[in-house]
């Protein structure tokens, strides 16, 4: 996390309900970030790495959260364990998705 916080974070916050090319460049850019998220996790479930039943947009969905949840907390009330606690949550929510995965391993 950077010390000042997620740049993008701050910009959709400030810009999400402002019409204009910088929301739409920011939308864009989050947008993609998540489209990203989604094709790793289709590529991990390709190679039988994660359940058949995750549903990629859904974990990017819960993945990008944790970080978003980590990046306010730790800026709005100086919170210094929350970027722990999302590297946590965020582990353990991949272990999930892959768990039948290690235990027929």
């Amino acid at each position: 996390m950077f010390a000042g916080g997620c740049f993008f974070f701050a910009a959709s916050a400030e810009f999400d309900s402002r019409p204009g090319v910088v929301r739409d460049r920011i939308a864009e850019l989050m947008k993609n970030w998540l489209l990203a998220l989604e094709h790793e996790i289709s590529y991990a479930k390709k190679g039988e790495e994660l359940l058949a039943s995750i549903q990629p947009a859904q974990l990017a969905f819960e993945l990008h959260a944790c970080v978003q949840e980590a990046n306010w907390a730790f800026k709005l009330f100086e919170e210094k364990s929350a970027i722990r606690l999302a590297r946590r949550a965020i582990a353990e929510r991949i272990a999930d998705a892959g768990e039948k995965r290690t235990r027929e391993s």
